[in-house]
């Protein structure tokens, strides 16, 4: 009987909920089993601009890697960076800064930096207020570009 369930995801507010598989119309079981809220974002590493994940109250949420890499101008791939320019987490509106999650610099291809960052996470404590991600940069080691095929790194928040 176990095959016969699965998660559903309601239209109307993205809860995921119990459901039977072949059951037209109702997906609940009778009550919500579980809430699942994720946000994604894309970073922006060439322009420097903070992406908000939204406003967001106080608790503990996980910042994972997606996809997506740039490369500097000494032409290393990266996700985060290396301190000189690095991708930064910024929470507890503007007053906590962590790195992102994802592999740092040195990279020869965007494929492998991609493939080394893949499940990456950070957990945060968050005391209330905006999540986003911006660039940090260098006069040393700045963004040129984005992987022409994965794109600009890419986050979710739950």
């Amino acid at each position: 009987m176990s095959s016969d369930l699965h998660l559903a995801r309601r239209a109307s507010g993205g809860h995921l909920s119990l459901a039977r598989r072949g059951s037209p119309g109702s997906y609940k079981l009778g009550r919500r089993m579980a809430t699942i809220t994720s946000y994604t974002i894309t970073s922006d590493p060439l322009g420097g601009t903070l992406v908000s994940f939204g406003t967001f109250p106080a608790g503990t949420y996980t910042v994972s890697y997606v996809t997506g890499a740039w490369i500097d101008t000494i032409a290393a791939w990266q996700v985060v960076g290396d301190g000189g320019s690095a991708l930064q987490v910024h929470y507890s509106g503007g007053a906590t800064v962590v790195n992102a999650p994802g592999a740092e610099y040195g990279y020869p291809s965007d494929s492998a930096v991609v493939a080394a960052s893949a499940g990456s996470s950070i957990t945060i404590s968050h005391t209330g207020g905006t999540i986003g991600i911006q660039i940090t940069t260098s006069t040393t080691y700045n963004p040129v570009a984005v992987s022409g095929t994965y794109g600009a790194p890419k986050y979710t928040l739950s």
